[in-house]
């Protein structure tokens, strides 16, 4: 293996590491955002079901609880408070679906990631000529570029319409 092809070596071992690097951590992000959005889901449930439960003993009138009416009102109130909190933040924010757009980029970038080792693959057996593999690591930088371009706008927060 001469010089050049040495260099052009390392440059692809480089584009590959970096690519296998933005794999795993899509890959990282959308198990933390979806273990997030079970999180929440279930967070609310279990809000809905102690609201509609002080809702229900404050409306009855039970004897036994009369001690309690006000307590139970109050922490009611508060519960509720936080219900509001997070179905506010889920409204903005779809976690599954920023998290399928990250399972969509990892999947995408595999397919880069596994063209990069094709690529060093026909560096080192010599089965493509280096002008061909030059030109091949172009077409997979430019792409590249533009599937990092339309991730990052994707991956945008929903913004209100204004009138």
């Amino acid at each position: 293996m001469n010089d050049s092809e040495k260099i052009l070596e390392g440059q692809l071992r480089e584009c590959y590491g970096r690519v296998v690097y933005s794999h795993k951590t899509h890959e990282k992000c959308a198990d933390l955002l979806l273990a997030r959005h079970k999180y929440i889901k279930l967070a609310q449930i279990v809000l809905s079901a102690v609201v509609t439960g002080g809702l229900l003993t404050a409306l009855f009138d039970f004897q036994y609880l009369a001690e309690y009416k006000q307590i139970g009102v109050f922490v009611t109130l508060i519960i509720s408070t936080i219900l509001l909190t997070l179905n506010s933040y889920t409204k903005d924010y779809d976690l599954g679906e920023i998290a399928q757009k990250h399972r969509h980029a990892g999947a995408e970038l595999w397919i880069i990631r596994e063209s990069y080792l094709s690529l060093l693959t026909d560096l080192h057996i010599q089965a493509l000529p280096v002008e061909e593999i030059l030109s091949k690591r172009d077409r997979l930088a430019s792409g590249s570029r533009y599937f990092c371009e339309s991730l990052f706008w994707a991956s945008q927060p929903k913004q209100a319409a204004k009138t």
